[in-house]
């Protein structure tokens, strides 16, 4: 029995060192860490709150939620200590629905509350959500300006603050995307100078 159950064992260790070797699946933030070789800069908790708002560093200030906003705020900064130039930052992720908008307004939030002036550009021309989390009309956006066509499909020639709106937060405006077809050989050259510009 003894001999039975000591090979029992065996088998079951070298089992889970094969599977440990064959196992790839990023478990923790180490392991990311540890595969792309660039550091971690903070662990958002999951907001349980019955609330369930979008832009809770400005709703909800003092949540825990905030406070980890608020660390990635000084985290990004201090990330980019090399380049005090630095004025644009990009959030982004591999595939939609993981939480690019919900960073990105509530990260911009705090840079706002800390006395920085802000403009989000939500540049996601298909899918765009920021019109929703800062409640306003999905009309004029980036893509119009871009395409120089409004939502009706008239041909339009505006200012650049037209498409830059006040969100009712000190120090903070956005600029939505809107849903409108875009000519992509046209896209990189306007986004680039309307970068330029709003900076």
């Amino acid at each position: 029995c003894n001999y039975e159950c000591m090979t029992i064992n065996k088998c079951k260790y070298r089992y889970d060192d094969i599977y440990n070797l064959l196992d790839t699946t990023v478990k923790t933030s180490g392991d990311m860490e540890k595969i792309t070789n660039i550091k971690n800069l903070i662990a958002i908790p999951y907001n349980n709150s019955s609330e369930n708002t979008e832009l809770i560093t400005f709703e909800n200030a003092k949540s825990v939620v905030s406070e980890a906003f608020r660390t990635l705020r000084t985290n990004v900064q201090f990330s980019s200590i090399s380049d005090k130039k630095t004025k644009t930052y990009l959030v982004t992720s591999c595939f939609q629905s993981e939480g690019k908008s919900y960073i990105a307004a509530n990260l911009a939030v705090t840079f706002a509350q800390a006395g920085k002036k802000v403009i989000l550009i939500d540049s996601d021309m298909r899918r765009g959500r920021q019109a929703k989390v800062f409640n306003f009309p999905n009309e004029c956006g980036l893509s119009n300006y871009i395409s120089n066509i409004d939502p009706n499909g008239m041909e339009i020639n505006y200012d650049i603050t037209q498409f830059i709106k006040e969100t009712g937060i000190d120090s903070l405006a956005v600029s939505i995307g809107t849903a409108h077809g875009v000519n992509k050989g046209l896209t990189e050259p306007k986004i680039k100078f309307y970068r330029e510009q709003v900076k």
